[in-house]
């Protein structure tokens, strides 16, 4: 996977070297709207536990739901940077992405008497690198594009909502997550609105972090006592995907068209 990835950024890179010096725009654009992440269900792992409602039901043993899509809605927010290459057909754009989404998962237990939804929500921040392909792209902002993404998760929450009503949430210790995750993107603007597709190789999730539960005394005084410990995140989801629906607005295209709309009315015959 790593070296895929330093295929693509070399290529993009490379593309952006040969072609900074020939460009016929630049210019930058806002771009914000709301996304729908979606999940499949994780593997079943049997150190996974929650608590129950009561001190009678201290933790209880889980598993994945045979059926169940995760999806969480969540919001973007981007300030990209476009180079269009001379002839207005192709060019490149980076910039700063702001994405707060997540992934949703559901258990039940053993018995299928209890269930619950797991969600966990993160703050992102990313460096976008794309290339683009259009006719006239300045002039129609119509084009596609496809590109890779390093990402930057500031903070993860989570939040459980159970059966037996016994809701909760948390702020995630940043060793339960990894801080860095790439992401492979492909989108269609059509003038001011744009179609985004993220997919997300890689867990989000560190699946070596360990919670320790208590400590097992031995029998004998002798000997010192050992910790319990579980890997609660072995088995989590390891990739999932991203549709965002967006308003884009590059800066002194809009003005431009109404310049010519204005144009267009007053050469109009109207008397």
């Amino acid at each position: 996977m790593k070296n895929y990835i330093i295929a693509i950024i070399t290529v993009l890179f490379a593309s952006f070297s040969m072609q900074a010096q020939k460009n016929e725009y630049r210019y930058m654009a806002i771009r914000l709207g709301f996304s729908n992440a979606f999940s499949a269900q994780p593997s079943p792992n049997v150190e996974k536990y929650v608590y129950g409602q009561g001190d009678n039901i201290p933790q209880m043993g889980v598993k994945p739901a045979s059926s169940f899509l995760g999806h969480v809605p969540g919001v973007k927010a981007s300030i990209l940077y476009h180079f269009d290459f001379t002839g207005d057909m192709a060019g490149i754009f980076t910039g700063l992405d702001y994405n707060f989404t997540g992934i949703s998962s559901k258990y039940e237990t053993f018995t299928k008497g209890l269930n619950i939804v797991e969600t966990h929500r993160m703050h992102m921040v990313g460096i976008p690198l794309a290339i683009k392909y259009g006719p006239d792209i300045w002039d129609t902002q119509r084009y596609v594009y496809f590109g890779g993404q390093i990402n930057y998760i500031a903070s993860m929450y989570t939040t459980e909502k159970a059966s037996w009503g016994a809701d909760k949430g948390r702020k995630l210790e940043p060793e339960e997550y990894n801080k860095t995750v790439f992401s492979i993107f492909a989108g269609l603007n059509w003038r001011v609105l744009n179609v985004q597709f993220d997919f997300y190789p890689k867990s989000v999730f560190n699946e070596k972090y360990e919670l320790v539960t208590g400590y097992q005394f031995p029998s004998q005084g002798d000997q010192e006592s050992e910790k319990v410990v579980l890997q609660p995140n072995k088995g989590q989801v390891t990739n999932f995907f991203k549709l965002t629906v967006s308003v884009n607005i590059p800066y002194g295209w809009l003005s431009e068209r109404s310049f010519k709309m204005r144009r267009m009315l007053l050469k109009f015959p109207w008397k």
